[in-house]
């Protein structure tokens, strides 16, 4: 009897503790409000090298949520030509290599008007130069940039 009564008890233990572990994985992509919410794991690379701007209102300054930088650097503003860095328009103070949130760069973005963020590392002297500065690339080789658009029309969330 007291064999039942030990294996009722662990059974139901287990139980518990598999019906935890599930509303635990199921909970993870819901809101506040207990509501599915879109899953945003693919906005933020994985590797060394991330940056994560998003569509910006006009005005005197753009804010870059996130970068991780392999090497101490800089996160740089080109204007957009057809998708590509044109001309430099704004950069980072100068950054740790560290994961860095909130970057405030001042420059000037008009309504409508393509830009692209770009990753760069530092040549060692503490002062950006788009000649002698390098970009960061990402795990495939290639520079670590993200596009973006300014406009009055973001939608509140």
């Amino acid at each position: 009897m007291r064999k039942i009564i030990i294996f009722i008890l662990a059974a139901g233990v287990l139980a518990l503790a598999w019906f935890a572990v599930k509303q635990t994985k199921e909970g993870l992509n819901k809101d506040q409000y207990g509501q599915d919410s879109e899953d945003t794991s693919d906005i933020v690379l994985e590797g060394a090298n991330t940056i994560n701007v998003g569509d910006q209102e006009p005005g005197n300054q753009v804010l870059v949520d996130l970068a991780i930088l392999s090497k101490p650097g800089y996160v740089v503003i080109f204007e957009s030509a057809n998708g590509r860095a044109g001309r430099v328009l704004g950069t980072s103070a100068f950054l740790k290599a560290d994961a860095h949130t909130d970057i405030a760069i001042t420059m000037i973005t008009q309504e409508g008007k393509s830009y692209i963020a770009m990753l760069y590392a530092d040549n060692g002297d503490g002062v950006f130069n788009v000649n002698a500065d390098q970009p960061l690339k990402d795990d495939q080789g290639a520079n670590v940039t993200m596009e973006f658009i300014a406009t009055a029309n973001l939608l509140e969330l």
